[in-house]
C-alpha cells in the first residue's frame, strides 16, 4: 500500500477513534494516548498525522461534510445535500455538541463556513454559473459569503438546540430561501 494510503487510513482510524469517543464522552476529556491505544499504535504516530486533537476533529469533520455533501456527485443535487446535512446533525448531535461546545465556536465555524461556503458557490453555480458574468464578481462573493454565514449560523444553532425547529422545517426554510435567492445572487 503506497505512504498516501498509509496515511489515509491511519487518519480514518484515529477519526473513527474520536467518534467512538465522543459518543461516551466530552471531547475535552479525550487523551492523544487515549486515541493511539484505540488504534494500536504509539502516541508518535498521532503526532506524524495530527498537530493536536483539534486538528483531528476538524479533520473528522471536514472528511465527514465532503462526504454527507455529495461534492464530486453529478449530478450535484444541493437539496439532497442540505438534507444529509441535517440528517447527518440529528443522528451525531451529540458529537456535534461536543464538538462545539469543547473546541469552542470560532474553529468550528470555520470548518462549518468551509463546508456551507462550497455548498452555496455550487448552488448559486446551479442557478447562474459563472461564466454568464450576471453580476460582478466582488457581487457574486459577498452573496456567496452572506448566504454562507446564514446557512452555518442556523446550522450551529440547530446543533445547540437553540433554533426550535424540526429538522423537516429547517430544511423547508432553507431550501426556500436558497432557491427564491439564489438566481439573485448569482
Amino acid at each position: 500500500m503506497p505512504n498516501r494510503e498509509i496515511t489515509l487510513s491511519m487518519k480514518k482510524q484515529f477519526s473513527e477513534a474520536l467518534k467512538k469517543r465522543l459518543a461516551c464522552m466530552s471531547f475535552d476529556k479525550i487523551t492523544v494516548t487515549e486515541l493511539a491505544e484505540d488504534c494500536g499504535v504509539n502516541r508518535q504516530t498521532f503526532y506524524y498525522h495530527f498537530e493536536d486533537i483539534f486538528d483531528l476533529a476538524n479533520w473528522c469533520f471536514r472528511n465527514e461534510a465532503e462526504t454527507i455533501l455529495g461534492f464530486d456527485e453529478e449530478p450535484f443535487d444541493w437539496k439532497k445535500s442540505v438534507r444529509s446535512l441535517i440528517s447527518y446533525i440529528d443522528k451525531n448531535n451529540d458529537m456535534c455538541t461536543s464538538l462545539l461546545n469543547s473546541m469552542g465556536h470560532r474553529a468550528l465555524k470555520r470548518t462549518f463556513s468551509d463546508s456551507t461556503e462550497r455548498l452555496i458557490r455550487k448552488v448559486i453555480d446551479v442557478y447562474a454559473p459563472a461564466d454568464k458574468k450576471a453580476v460582478p464578481d466582488e457581487l457574486r462573493e459577498f452573496n456567496i459569503m452572506f448566504y454562507s454565514m446564514a446557512v452555518g449560523g442556523l446550522l450551529e444553532k440547530y446543533i445547540l438546540k437553540e433554533l426550535n425547529i424540526s429538522s423537516e422545517k429547517l430544511i423547508y426554510y432553507i431550501e426556500g430561501i436558497i432557491t427564491k435567492n439564489a438566481e439573485a445572487a448569482a
